[in-house]
């Protein structure tokens, strides 16, 4: 039987570089998973940022939504709630008109100068409400037709009545209840047609000024002329107008 051969002597340097190969081999690798690691968690933490952020955008667009949307509903209910107050107070509120005009003689004709007519001028107010601080100021010019067919003329005319004028002082009553007419009429005079001359016209030209129980101001005009030898009133091409001011606002006519 053979002796065993003696073994070969261990290489020291070789087992060390070995090992050291190892070593960096491990270490890279722990490195490598780290940078995974981080890499990972930097990712998670801006997918989580971005997330946050949607959310809160979506958060704060689902407010001012929800603002918008109450703001629009307040504006609505708003709206409406005014337009039942308007309806409310243009059915409730007070309309002063004139009463139909009937010729009454006053003189007969002599010469040359034509019969004149009396005319009373009664207000009824045919509103729901009561008409306060009633104003009625008139006048009676004369000359062609064409000056009751000039708006221009008419309303310069009829401005000019927001004065009081001393030819025909305010007679009717202050306040009117609804449906009432006024006890005491405006009364004017006006001489027949053609009495001087051809084409020749007295005119009634007026304007009521009053407010009603909202305290809104209204105003109405009138313009009529003399029509024949009768006497009898017609219609004013321009002149006869009405207020149409909202009942939340407090206008007049300047």
């Amino acid at each position: 039987m053979s002796e065993p051969e003696p073994n070969e002597p261990i290489n020291n340097h070789a087992l060390e570089q070995e090992m050291t190969s190892i070593l960096d081999r491990v270490k890279a690798l722990e490195q490598a998973v780290k940078n995974e690691n981080d890499s990972d968690y930097k990712n998670r933490q801006i997918r989580i940022n971005v997330w946050l952020t949607v959310l809160t955008g979506c958060l704060v667009l689902t407010s001012l939504l929800a603002i918008y949307i109450s703001k629009g509903a307040s504006d609505t209910a708003t709206a409406a709630m005014n337009n039942s107050i308007e309806f409310f107070r243009v059915d409730e509120r007070a309309w002063v008109e004139i009463e139909p005009i009937k010729p009454i003689l006053h003189s007969t004709p002599n010469g040359n100068f034509g019969a004149v007519f009396k005319y009373e001028i009664y207000l009824k107010n045919v509103g729901k409400t009561v008409a306060r601080d009633i104003v009625m100021r008139a006048i009676t010019p004369g000359g062609p037709l064409e000056m009751g067919d000039d708006a221009n003329s008419m309303r310069r005319m009829q401005d000019i009545l927001m004065r009081e004028f001393p030819e025909h002082n305010n007679r009717v009553p202050k306040i009117l209840a609804p449906n009432t007419t006024s006890s005491v009429p405006l009364i004017l005079h006006g001489q027949a047609a053609g009495s001087i001359g051809n084409g020749y016209h007295s005119f009634l030209v007026g304007r009521i000024d009053y407010l009603d129980a909202f305290s809104a101001k209204h105003w109405m005009t009138f313009c009529f002329f003399v029509s024949n030898a009768r006497g009898e009133l017609r219609n004013c091409v321009e002149g006869n107008t009405e207020d149409r001011n909202p009942e939340t606002l407090q206008e007049t006519r300047n």
